[in-house]
């Protein structure tokens, strides 16, 4: 019986090649969707889950209030007195990253090197990560130890033992090699190639190590797996112990996240330059698990509408299978088999797609992405997926047909002789249950327009917005090595290039984030030294910065040299400070920074350095006169004309070799690297877009089939109209009608739960676009235009037929 059943099946789905390949395409195309689409997901879940400590290991984070305005950062002593004072704590940890690049050499071999880090040696007790070389714990013994991994080892030493073989950093670092991991896990939050002991921050006076430093990260192991309140409390209480002055002028807080949490909590600020994976986003995670379930569910609904609607054309083969005696049970086993059949197709063919499509889905997510038919629990659930929607399909169909009479079943016409209640009433059930589930499939569509509109003007606005500075075609090249020595002489040669239109540089590269200090750090005329909980971010600036960058001065002057006591006295700040500090007429006003005294000078446009997703920060400039002091943190910004970028550039890397030769040359376009800030946006809202397309393609082959069926039941109506005189306009509008209703409808139901998912969206925006109607009428135009070009041309098809045909056929 099963074998007949199986032959029966697959009679039928070769008999029905366009409606049984739209059917197998859609559900097939919607099942690898959302396999790629978990697999991103799982992906994001999966990261630090793979540390043997995971459960007991905590970040220390900071924040105010309930839970606002939260980051990573924390001061140098901070762990050692969690250890000491709570004994709550098993060990610490502390990360530092306060290289953004630095130049390794070995021998004649030289790089530039982004994934450097700092840390105390209990990170290989507290973490996982497995040597290949040397020993765990002595690795990070002596101050000149450094740690490799394995890539770096062979991109350094080849199949050499580099154990004991020394590398130098940055010119004058001594680096010996004293072991060897495996490479960092991509799921790891914490990223590194280059492992120093944290003593030498201390050591070198790197970065300060004060309780009001907060530069580094801080990890804990608990010797019990939770961490509650109280806990927060008390390290809370730790800090304030030993006077710590965000704690006691700034109302900042303690707490203590678990480490699994740490990749998708893009809520708290990095702690300065940090050696990260790039973050990720739990909303993000939610929102692209709603699509994937959005897109399998419009595959089903499609799969269940057309099997649902063709079903009715089988009432002769029923009736001949109950004459024959086969009863109800069978009948329905029939139909179940046959759908399921078409659903494990489907299946199969989804698996192809997901070995064609998954480098692509890669390069477009920035991940590594890898699907093994031995990740057995994640196949099972998607096959389990797939038999329950060929069930669904085929249980309705099955019961429907199964429960009328013989004699019913042969009627010619119609399955609902008239004057029955019992078969107008699934008629209309039948009917009912199939708008539905277009009008669900379209809502699904449409909210995905939606938000593909709204996130790609957003990203628009982020990239065009003004950010009170000029972005193009100016180059920043790091400083490095003696390169900040010779900048005066660096600089005058550059300017005698008609192409290079300025040249200046900043002591603390503010795109890459703000450098931020606060309590009794800083002081203002007018408030005359009482503690205050306010924060400001500071850099030092050659005197030609505001200028080059185009920065526009709304009061007093920029820094001169006109004036000599502006070298070590004078400070400018932007529009956001003065209304930080309530300042009414703040040029020539006293203001301190750390011990350096002296006055405002002028006062500068808000410029957005900053990602736009946090609010603009106060800033104060004052005048680097020591341009080694920005040697590793700073950069020259050399402005070029826009005409002539390639000569500029030739004459910069020309300039470069002549007076910095041990170093590489490296560069990159101030715009480009404030593009960066958004390249997870960008990800971000092309996976949207790319993903909302699929859904429409999904939809629209479920509408045509639908329209192509519907079309088929009306061929004697079309023949008829055609015959009192019907224009083929007349009935091609007879025919889109009803689609047109359901798409409107479908449209009242997606936009109020659009505008309330993306307007969450855009909270994540300090700066953002306002949520306007345009949107939701495009979305809605072009659902409607895409229905009706999918269903116009079975209508034209049905409309411009012979009459004479379609009433011979009936």
């Amino acid at each position: 019986m099963l074998k007949n059943y199986f032959k029966i099946a697959l009679r039928n789905i070769i008999r029905h090649k366009v409606y049984s390949f739209i059917n197998i395409l859609g559900l097939s195309i919607g099942i690898a969707c959302t396999i790629l689409i978990m697999l991103w997901v799982e992906d994001e879940l999966s990261y630090d889950r793979f540390h043997k400590n995971a459960d007991s290991l905590y970040r220390i984070i900071h924040y105010k209030g309930n839970f606002q305005d939260k980051s990573a950062g924390t001061p140098a002593p901070l762990g050692p007195a969690l250890k000491d004072e709570l004994p709550e704590i098993a060990s610490f940890m502390r990360i530092a990253s306060p290289f953004p690049r630095i130049v390794v050499k070995y021998g004649d071999k030289k790089f530039y090197e982004n994934r450097a880090i700092f840390a105390d040696p209990e990170i290989f007790e507290m973490f996982t990560y497995p040597f290949l070389r040397g020993d765990p714990a002595t690795a990070l013994s002596e101050p000149s130890n450094i740690i490799l991994t394995e890539d770096m080892t062979y991109k350094y030493f080849g199949n050499e033992n580099p154990v004991g073989k020394t590398l130098t950093i940055e010119g004058k670092y001594e680096g010996i090699v004293s072991g060897v991991i495996k490479n960092i896990p991509h799921n790891s939050h914490i990223q590194f190639d280059f492992l120093l002991p944290f003593k030498n921050i201390i050591t070198f006076q790197i970065l300060g190590t004060n309780w009001g430093d907060f530069n580094f990260n801080t990890y804990v192991q608990l010797k019990s797996n939770t961490a509650d309140d109280e806990l927060n409390r008390k390290v809370t209480e730790v800090a304030k112990s030993h006077n710590c002055p965000q704690i006691l002028y700034s109302n900042r807080e303690f707490g203590l996240q678990p480490i699994r949490e740490v990749h998708l909590d893009a809520d708290t600020e990095p702690s300065g330059i940090e050696v990260m994976s790039e973050l990720g986003n739990k909303t993000n995670v939610y929102v692209f698990s709603l699509i994937a379930f959005f897109i399998l569910c419009i595959a089903c609904i499609n799969f269940m509408n057309l099997s649902t609607a063709r079903s009715a054309n089988r009432r002769m083969e029923v009736g001949m299978r109950k004459v024959f005696g086969v009863n109800q049970f069978q009948l329905m086993l029939q139909f179940l088999g046959e759908s399921t059949i078409m659903a494990l197709i489907a299946f199969l063919i989804a698996m192809s797609f997901i070995g064609l499509l998954l480098p692509a889905f890669n390069d477009l997510t920035g991940k590594q992405l890898t699907f093994s038919l031995y990740n057995y629990r994640f196949i099972l659930s998607i096959f389990g997926i797939t038999v329950l929607t060929g069930i669904i399909a085929g249980i309705y169909p099955a019961i429907y047909l199964s429960s009328f009479p013989s004699i019913t079943l042969f009627k010619k016409w119609t399955l609902f002789p008239a004057g029955s209640q019992k078969g107008l009433s699934k008629q209309t059930r039948s009917s009912i249950f199939r708008k539905f589930l277009v009008v669900t499939q379209f809502s699904i569509s449409i909210g995905l327009i939606i938000g593909t509109l709204v996130t790609y003007t957003q990203l628009q606005y982020v990239r065009n917005r003004n950010l009170g500075f000029d972005k193009n075609n100016i180059l920043l090249v790091p400083i490095r090595e003696n390169f900040g020595a010779k900048y005066d002489v660096i600089k005058t040669q550059l300017l005698q290039d008609p192409n290079i239109l300025g040249v200046t540089a900043q002591e603390w590269l503010q795109i890459r984030g703000p450098r931020n200090t606060g309590g009794l750090a800083f002081d203002w005329e007018e408030n005359a030294g009482n503690p205050h909980t306010k924060m400001i971010s500071h850099t030092r600036v050659d005197y030609d910065f505001i200028p080059t960058l185009g920065i526009k001065m709304i009061k007093g002057r920029n820094f001169s040299r006109n004036y000599p006591s502006d070298a070590g006295e004078a400070f400018i700040v932007n529009e956001e400070a003065v209304k930080m500090m309530g300042m009414k007429s703040p040029v020539g006003k006293q203001f301190r920074l750390y011990g350096q005294m002296g006055k405002i000078v002028g006062v500068m446009q808000n410029a957005y350095f900053s990602s736009l997703h946090q609010r603009i920060e106060p800033l104060v400039y004052h005048v680097l006169t020591n341009t080694e002091s920005a040697q590793l943190y700073g950069a020259m910004f050399v402005k070029i004309n826009g005409l002539k970028i390639s000569e500029g550039l030739s004459t910069v890397e020309t300039v470069w070799k002549k007076e910095n030769s041990s170093s590489p040359f490296e560069f990159q376009f101030l715009d480009a690297a404030v593009d960066q800030r958004y390249k997870s946006d960008q990800r971000t809202s092309k996976i949207f877009n790319d993903f909302a397309i699929l859904a429409i393609f999904i939809s629209c082959l479920g509408l045509f089939s639908l329209a192509s069926y519907m079309a088929e039941q009306r061929t004697k109506e079309i023949g008829i109209r055609k015959v009192l005189g019907a224009s083929v306009l007349e009935l091609i509008a007879l025919l889109s009608k009803e689609f047109t209703k359901w798409v409107i409808i479908a449209n009242l139901i997606a936009w109020p739960v659009a505008y309330y998912l993306m307007n969450q969206w855009l909270q994540n925006f300090a700066y953002r676009i306002d949520l306007t109607i345009w949107p939701f009428l495009l979305a809605g135009l072009a659902a409607l235009v895409i229905a009706f070009l999918t269903v116009s041309w079975q209508a034209i098809r049905a409309a411009t037929a012979n009459p004479v045909e379609s009433l011979r056929y009936e």
